[in-house]
């Protein structure tokens, strides 16, 4: 997965009264180009307004949204529908599938570079979501393994901390902090038991991003 294709922020606004077909004078930041992870428009389909703008919420502050319903009931469309019209990446990751913690945290592989084997960490889902303007979409939230579920909830308990901060994410992942991220992620999906001690990822963030 490459970052080169995404804008670092988004460049343009849209109001949300002519885009999404209800009553608000609010206006929301959007992408005027898209990549191949931006979902296709359906230009059918009709919004419900509470829920278009708790999703609105979570894209524009950077927050978790729960959607809650029955099978088959247009959950998981509404937030790409919402995605595609603001040119946002959305990618959806369906967890009653066999998606494996190496699937949403990465894996070393060997490579060659400049005629030597090296050993280099290729990102999983997760941190390459974290990294771009993507909005990750879990599908079937109750359906997921143990063990996975368990890296997702480790992984959203240290972006609510490092929110809790009032840090950014872009200022707070320098190049030293990436790795000490990878780390972290790489841990995890070794040993599904560890427990991640938020006050020494503080300490080391917070270090990392003024070295």
């Amino acid at each position: 997965m490459s970052s080169e294709i995404f804008l670092p922020k988004t460049d343009i606004k849209l109001s949300v009264k002519q885009t999404f077909g209800f009553e608000s004078d609010m206006q929301v930041g959007a992408f005027s180009k898209k990549n191949e992870y931006v979902p296709k428009i359906d230009p059918d389909y009709k919004f419900d307004k509470d829920t278009t703008l708790a999703i609105l919420a979570g894209f524009s502050f950077n927050k978790r949204v729960l959607i809650q319903g029955y099978h088959g009931t247009g959950k998981s469309t509404h937030i790409e529908q919402v995605a595609a019209r603001r040119n946002w990446p959305c990618v959806r990751v369906n967890l009653d599938s066999h998606i494996s913690r190496i699937d949403l945290i990465g894996k070393d592989a060997i490579i060659l570079k400049d005629g030597k084997q090296i050993t280099e960490f290729n990102e999983g889902i997760l941190p390459w979501s974290i990294q771009n303007p993507v909005a990750l979409v879990f599908d079937e939230y109750d359906a997921g393994r143990p063990d996975v579920m368990f890296v997702i909830q480790r992984v959203l308990e240290i972006l609510v901390f490092l929110n809790s901060l009032k840090f950014e994410l872009l200022n707070i992942f320098s190049l030293s902090s990436k790795a000490l991220f990878h780390n972290i992620l790489k841990k995890l999906s070794e040993d599904p038991k560890f427990f991640v001690d938020l006050c020494q990822v503080k300490s080391d963030l917070i270090k990392n991003s003024i070295s």
